[in-house]
């Protein structure tokens, strides 16, 4: 994933890897081009906003958020298919993307509501917010996030996609 946000941005960063006991390792990205940090500070992402809580809408032009809502997926979402247990024939697609700052995920409900014609809806949790789309309103939002079948993403969410989408077409199919 940080292969392709290099390639992507043709930008080169500095990768460290956090390690703490019982826990995966973490990768963090060092930004040290100052024009780059430069531009990211411009449309809204500054130090710690998560931390802080304050991340809020962004000032990203239409024609980007596309993209850029597949990369926030792909980082720090979930896309996965569901099986309802008093129907364990039946399964429903979910997105799902989590975050501690709620004014961000209404800005981005907002946006795809306005751009994509779906809208999802944001859950509290213990710790944080969740921004879940389900059904056809998932089904809906892949369908515009994946637009073209060489778009930079993360293959193992992708896959979850076109999998659903092959077993929607062969049930389909039966009928």
């Amino acid at each position: 994933m940080i292969e392709t946000y290099q390639q992507c941005l043709q930008v080169s960063v500095h990768v460290v890897t956090i390690r703490r006991e019982g826990y995966s390792p973490c990768y963090c990205v060092w930004l040290s081009d100052p024009a780059y940090r430069g531009f990211l500070e411009d449309v809204g992402l500054t130090p710690a906003k998560t931390k802080d809580r304050t991340l809020g809408p962004l000032k990203l032009p239409d024609e980007f958020f596309r993209d850029f809502f597949r990369g926030v997926v792909d980082g720090d979402g979930t896309i996965r298919i569901r099986t309802d247990k008093r129907r364990p024939n039946s399964r429903h697609l979910e997105v799902s993307v989590p975050s501690v700052c709620r004014p961000f995920l209404v800005w981005i409900r907002d946006t795809t509501t306005r751009l994509a014609a779906t809208e999802g809806a944001i859950y509290r949790r213990p710790w944080l917010f969740v921004l879940m789309f389900t059904g056809s309103k998932a089904s809906r939002l892949l369908s515009w996030l994946y637009y073209a079948p060489d778009l930079p993403c993360l293959q193992r969410k992708r896959v979850v996609w076109e999998a659903y989408i092959q077993q929607l077409a062969s049930s389909k199919r039966r009928f």
